[in-house]
């Protein structure tokens, strides 16, 4: 690692399930009022985004089977869900929203390939696809928008799947991300020393942005093989001004199986995402604050959600999620700060 990143790892808060013993902390952020969103006939809805209007962004599983992926915007409660779909998409997700009402997302071809795409609140649809996308000799690809801020500047990543440029018989993912301006200029963003080799997917994804222009994303950098597998992947947040700072959950270890993915920011810099170990298949949200971090955990009448995970959190302090219960269950969920 090399001396212009700095690194976030603090005491963790409550904790999902026995994974590790809560630890107490007094600066803890309190988190509560969890309102559950479920789109009335799916079968399963994420939350990706809430405005400070209240307006909801998100996707849900729907059709006759429940496996079609379907974007949608709420206004005023599940009473009032316009979905989201492109035209000539096999799957649409809504990726967040402004507070103009204007969202993102990506949609999916006919040939399994992703556009990404910004949407107006009257409900006009421009497909995005990055210029330095590069789709010769590759075995899928794809655009993805991820966030939106106030002044219409969007963050994601572009990606290529194919051959890895060490091991040409091994198929690698590639990403990178980028900031798109208000204008329409893309700007490649890949974070200092992310893996450009490896397994199974590797390099910067951007997720989120404020009105500032402080970005999150998540990437892949090598680690070195005195530390076990040769990769980590680490949650980052990148300065308006251009600093990196790392951040990694206080319960990841250097190894391939954790990682920290922070994936909404406002303007306070309260920063939401999730975190997990691959290896074992368990994942959880958390809300970073002032350098601690506190762990979500939905609750409703019948107990504790089996996990709980972060989207988005906009400048009223509103976080956008998903919940699952152990029966099966996937719903969006809301939740206040405070």
């Amino acid at each position: 690692m090399t001396a212009r990143k700095s690194l976030i790892v603090c005491a963790a808060l409550a904790l999902v399930g026995a994974m590790v013993a809560p630890v107490e902390r007094a600066s803890a952020v309190e988190v509560t009022a969890y309102t559950d969103v479920s789109i009335t006939g799916a079968s399963a809805t994420h939350v990706t985004g809430v405005n400070t209007a209240g307006t909801i962004s998100g996707y849900y599983l729907g059709g006759k089977k429940g496996t079609t992926v379907e974007g949608f915007i709420m206004t005023g409660g599940v009473t009032s869900v316009t979905t989201v779909v492109v035209a000539t998409a096999t799957g649409t997700r809504v990726n967040a929203i402004n507070d103009s009402g204007t969202s993102v997302g990506s949609y999916v071809d006919r040939k399994g390939n992703e556009h990404g795409f910004i949407r107006t609140a009257s409900g006009a649809v421009t497909v995005l696809d990055d210029p330095s996308l590069v789709t010769k000799g590759v075995h899928s690809y794809g655009t993805v928008a991820t966030g939106i801020n106030s002044s219409g500047v969007v963050v994601g990543y572009y990606y290529t799947t194919g051959p890895d440029k060490v091991d040409s018989h091994t198929y690698v993912t590639h990403n990178h991300g980028f900031t798109r301006s208000s204008a329409g200029t893309f700007t490649t963003y890949d974070a200092p020393d992310a893996a450009d080799s490896a397994l199974p997917s590797v390099g910067t994804r951007l997720f989120g942005i404020n009105d500032v222009g402080d970005k999150v994303g998540a990437y892949t950098y090598n680690v070195g093989p005195e530390l076990g597998p040769d990769t980590r992947n680490s949650g980052f947040e990148v300065t308006a001004g251009g600093t990196f700072t790392e951040i990694v959950h206080p319960t990841s270890t250097l190894n391939a199986c954790f990682w920290t993915e922070p994936h909404g920011i406002n303007d306070a810099g309260l920063i939401v995402g999730d975190a997990g170990n691959g290896c074992a298949g368990t994942s959880f949200g958390w809300l970073l604050s002032g350098g601690t971090f506190t762990n979500l955990v939905y609750t409703d009448e019948s107990g504790e959600a089996q996990y709980t995970l972060a989207n988005s959190v906009n400048n009223a302090g509103v976080i956008g999620g998903t919940w699952g219960s152990g029966i099966g269950e996937t719903h969006g969920y809301t939740a206040t700060i405070g």
